[in-house]
């Protein structure tokens, strides 16, 4: 069981890694994917809608929460992933890569070929033991003995941590989209300041962090303050919505390459590398808090990206 897990663990988390540091291909945030017959493109994802491949992929063919469908004479050079669907294989179509099913089915026609492994199946935890008590309970009983063999809380708790993050990331992703593309000069001196200024916003973030808990006590507090405790709490949100996402762009500059990006895709690599580098333990803890340092910090000092904070070039 233990091994099925990490299997399925490393294809996402490697699929997401593939994604972050490649020029994206064909991605789609809402609906459906295509391939046309005769087009070749670096990787196909979607995030809500299947992906159909009626051409050649080079990468990965992802979708998160549909259906991967390699169609006839189709072909993926590396991995297929579906998380929350399945994938299928038809008649002379090749998966070269792995082709990985979380939580649906491999179908693979006569003549289709999946060159790499093949691994299906749900959430670990879950796996064979249907809805009978019996077979809940036996389920229960492995997971509060054997718990500390999976690592921290176990099977369960790996499994949901997993939907978390995913979910988290995918909210991330759409709104700093969002934002690259309402406010995309501002998130772009952001992004500029931090490439001299990351120390100072570090260090005014953490100062406003330390602070901000006092000043929404003293509102709590204060028969004036109380009406306006949640423009309070709604302004620190869009601040670290406008900062993250800056921190984003600068991030995605780090980068090779980056002036051939767009705003928006460097935006994408930013989210995306910083959520696959917060999973690793301890090392993530700290990532986020300066992540929310900095975000805080680097708002403040630019003013909603409003002031240039380094000199403009000539």
């Amino acid at each position: 069981m233990r091994a099925r897990f990490l299997v399925l663990l490393y294809a996402v988390l490697c699929t997401l890694g593939l994604i972050a540091g490649s020029a994206f291909g064909e991605v789609n945030f809402s609906g459906e994917v295509d391939v046309k017959a005769g087009t070749t493109v670096e990787n196909a994802v979607s995030f809500g809608g299947p992906v159909r491949i009626y051409g050649t992929v080079t990468d990965a063919a992802v979708s998160i929460g549909g259906d991967v469908v390699v169609e006839e004479g189709g072909r993926v050079l590396g991995d297929a992933v579906a998380v929350g669907g399945k994938i299928s294989v038809k008649d002379s179509a090749v998966v070269e890569g792995d082709a990985v099913a979380l939580g649906g089915t491999v179908d693979i026609a006569p003549t289709g070929a999946v060159r790499g492994e093949i691994v299906r199946g749900g959430p670990p935890f879950l796996k064979g033991c249907g809805f009978s008590p019996d077979r809940l309970m036996k389920s229960a009983f492995r997971f509060i003995v054997l718990g500390p063999f999976f690592g921290f809380l176990g099977a369960l708790g790996a499994t949901i941590y997993l939907i978390l993050f995913v979910l988290k990331t995918l909210f991330w992703l759409a709104c700093a989209v969002i934002v690259q593309y309402l406010f995309s000069e501002r998130t772009d001196r952001m992004a500029e300041a931090l490439r001299v200024k990351f120390a100072p916003a570090f260090f005014f973030g953490v100062l406003f962090l330390f602070l901000t808990p006092f000043f929404l006590l003293f509102l709590l507090i204060s028969l004036i303050g109380i009406p306006f405790l949640p423009l309070a709490v709604g302004l620190l949100l869009v601040m670290y919505l406008f900062g993250s996402t800056g921190v984003a762009l600068w991030a995605g500059r780090l980068f090779p390459n980056a002036s051939t990006r767009s705003g928006t895709l460097n935006v994408l690599l930013g989210v995306l590398t910083i959520s696959l580098v917060r999973l690793i333990p301890g090392i993530g803890f700290l990532v986020w808090i300066v992540l929310v340092s900095v975000s805080l910090g680097i708002t403040v000092l630019t003013r909603f990206g409003g002031r240039r904070s380094v000199p403009a070039p000539r």
